[in-house]
This record gives structure tokens, sequence and C-alpha cells, in this order.
């Protein structure tokens, strides 16, 4: 199974944040850049959400929004795609504590 590195594609002051958790890097191992968001989904929902009082059974997480997150192949190496037997799973998430590390273009 791969490893995907998970980072922030839009600025910090970006609305689709709707005061969700910045995350500066996340590391996911799954099959495919798609399993990797949602993988870190569950990162989010950890987390927990932030009700606006407006109630909703409905999730979506940030690493679902391909405008807040990139996904990409982890930097090459004998671990990046290791066939060890390991499913799906976070590998390691660094949280952003500030608009460091935070990209505003591709």
């Amino acid at each position: 199974m791969r490893l995907w590195t998970i980072e922030p594609a839009a600025s910090v002051d970006d609305p689709r944040w709707q005061e969700r958790p910045i995350w500066r890097r996340v590391v996911v191992r799954a099959d495919s850049a798609a399993a990797a968001r949602v993988v870190a989904a569950e990162l989010e929902r950890r987390e927990g959400m932030p009700s606006d009082g407006n109630g909703s059974a409905s999730f979506r997480s940030g690493f679902e929004d391909e405008k807040l997150y990139w996904v990409k192949p982890a930097a090459a190496g004998p671990e990046t795609d290791a066939n060890d037997g390991e499913g799906p799973g976070i590998v390691a998430a660094e949280p952003s504590d500030s608009a460091a590390g935070v990209h505003s273009e591709p």
C-alpha cells in the first residue's frame, strides 16, 4: 500500500475552512489519493466538528475538498510502497498552529 502526503492548498483565511482544524501535513497509507482523503478524514471525526447551531447529521471533512488540501505520493523511498500487509491508516499528522506551512498556490 502506498504512502500519501496531504498538505493544505488554501490560505488560512479561506472561508472554505469553516472553522475546521487545519493540518500542516498528514501522511496516510492508502491504495489511492482518493482513499487517502477518506482515511485522513478520520482526524476531523476524532476532533469533532464545531456546531453553528443549524444542526446537521451530515459530515464532510476538509480533506475531501481538493481546494483545501493537496494529495500527492510521499517522497520516494522504500517505505512509500510497502507491501507489509498493513491496511489503510494515518502514519503521521502535524496540526498547524499558524499560517506557517499553509500554501496559497499549487
